[in-house]
């Protein structure tokens, strides 16, 4: 997996709905040590540039986490995820984060049990306005463990929260709110996924900003709003063209 930059002309071929340069900072996840200096709460996270090196097993230890979530910083479809138990750290955990970090920008975040239990809150905004929200289980990847044995009750995940709407709620669109504000240039659409942690902190799991699911079909007003803002975009093309 790689960055956007292998593609640097796109934005002269095609029409971007969100900058290109949004979609490059979006598309490694570092962006999320970027929203942790602007004093928005991320999920305690252990950053592994390609090459470097830790101790799973110690450093799982020192912070307390008796589970964690490794995974690249730039993936998609939960590509190179998986879910390592402090049992596994020290072996079968540490040979794959050695064999992934030589490869890949790695991430080691403390696995949360409300991901399971409560689900993701996704916001969807579109021209600046979180226009609906869903609750959906966690994707399959987080399910997925090196060692099945070491971590069943993970694998099967009997009472997985059922996607569905739900109404925002005030702490959460102002949280949402101050994340659009700490984008690095305005977009025209995008997705906040948020999931509260043990202490029932709200905490930013993913900011999509590269074609992510928005729901639509659950939320005729949305589309219509999404459809209005496109128009505006390609109108404003249009006459941008006109003038050169």
């Amino acid at each position: 997996m790689r960055k956007l930059e292998i593609f640097p002309d796109v934005s002269q071929l095609h029409i971007l709905w969100n900058p290109l340069s949004v979609l490059r900072w979006n598309t490694h996840k570092s962006y999320l040590r970027d929203l942790e200096g602007q004093v928005i709460p991320i999920i305690p996270s252990l950053w592994l540039m390609q090459g470097s090196s830790v101790n799973l097993a110690q450093h799982m230890q020192e912070h307390g986490w008796s589970r964690v979530v490794i995974k690249p910083m730039v993936s998609a479809e939960a590509y190179g995820t998986v879910v390592v138990t402090e049992e596994m750290a020290a072996e079968e955990g540490q040979l794959y984060l050695d064999h992934m970090v030589s490869l890949h920008d790695m991430i080691v975040q403390p696995f949360l049990s409300t991901v399971v239990s409560d689900g993701e809150s996704s916001f969807i905004f579109i021209d600046g306005e979180v226009t609906h929200a869903v609750v959906r289980p966690p994707i399959r990847a987080v399910s997925r463990s090196l060692a099945s044995d070491h971590d069943s009750n993970v694998q099967t995940q009997p009472d997985l929260p059922e996607e569905r709407l739900i109404v925002p709620q005030k702490e959460e669109l102002q949280l949402v709110h101050k994340i659009i504000d700490a984008i690095p240039s305005p977009v025209l659409y995008g997705r906040v996924d948020l999931v509260p942690d043990e202490d029932e902190q709200l905490r930013v799991m993913e900011v999509e900003l590269v074609e992510p699911g928005l729901w639509l079909a659950w939320m005729p007003s949305a589309a219509e709003r999404f459809a209005d803002a496109i128009t505006r975009e390609v109108q404003q093309a249009r006459r941008m063209r006109a003038y050169k």
